[in-house]
């Protein structure tokens, strides 16, 4: 495979010209690229933009009118919306309902039980009564 250099490539002189280094004072650099600029601008105003074919808006007419129109929503979507959805939502409800009540039992027996523990400490060291407190003695 035979590889041309760089400069081959290019069949253009003016775009070998602009691809070589230059010397020149940045004055010229500033004016060589406003040049460039000013080229590439006109080539964007001279472009006209592309022309539809003759039968191009008479397709697009055909298409819409063969368009058809979304289907009625199904009856089991219908049964969703009107029937499931609140009854998941009632369910949802209840089921907080319940872990709330679940929850707030467990913490009166885990009061209940740190009650009856401190009852019990309180009983074994009272001074009153016949315990721990009377061994001391």
């Amino acid at each position: 495979m035979n590889r041309q250099p760089d400069d081959e490539k290019t069949s253009n002189p003016t775009e070998r010209e602009r691809m070589k280094p230059t010397g020149d004072n940045p004055m010229a650099i500033k004016n060589r690229i406003e040049n460039e600029i000013e080229e590439t601008l006109r080539c964007f105003e001279a472009e006209a933009p592309p022309a539809a074919g003759p039968h191009f808006y008479a397709a697009v007419r055909r298409k819409i009118r063969n368009l058809t129109p979304a289907p009625p929503l199904p009856v089991p979507l219908g049964f969703r919306r009107r029937i499931l959805v609140p009854a998941v939502l009632v369910l949802m409800v209840v089921l907080n309902i319940v872990t709330a009540a679940l929850v707030s039992q467990a913490k009166k027996t885990e009061i209940e039980a740190k009650q009856q523990g401190l009852a019990a400490l309180a009983e074994d060291y009272s001074v009153g009564r016949i315990g721990y407190a009377s061994y001391l003695k």
